[in-house]
């Protein structure tokens, strides 16, 4: 059980999380600094895909990962939740922002 004072602090933390991993890996997503969607835009054209194919792809291996923590049985500590869902929340995001991004351009 979890009353709602508790769920709202951890829902607060897990955005605030969230927010400053999406700030951080900004060059890690761009090449130059401008293009948040360079690497799947990159990444689609060598796979032969569109973004949105190529992140739902390359999200599927944090959803593996977060599957393979459920069904383990194993105890994990926090920082490793926040880690595997903040991945994979974070790919939510950036297919929303490719979706949106998309859209707008066409």
């Amino acid at each position: 059980m979890m009353n709602t004072e508790d769920f709202e602090k951890n829902v607060d933390e897990f955005l605030t999380h969230m927010r400053e991993i999406l700030i951080s890996k900004n060059k890690e997503y761009s090449e130059d600094g401008v293009n948040r969607l360079h690497n799947f835009e990159r990444g689609a054209s060598v796979a032969g895909c569109s973004p949105l194919e190529i992140a739902q792809s390359w999200k599927t291996k944090h959803s593996v990962s977060i599957s393979d923590m459920c069904s383990s049985g194993k105890v994990y500590s926090k920082e490793k939740w926040f880690e595997k869902l903040g991945d994979e929340a974070i790919y939510d995001i950036l297919l929303y922002c490719i979706a949106i991004g998309y859209k707008k351009a066409n």
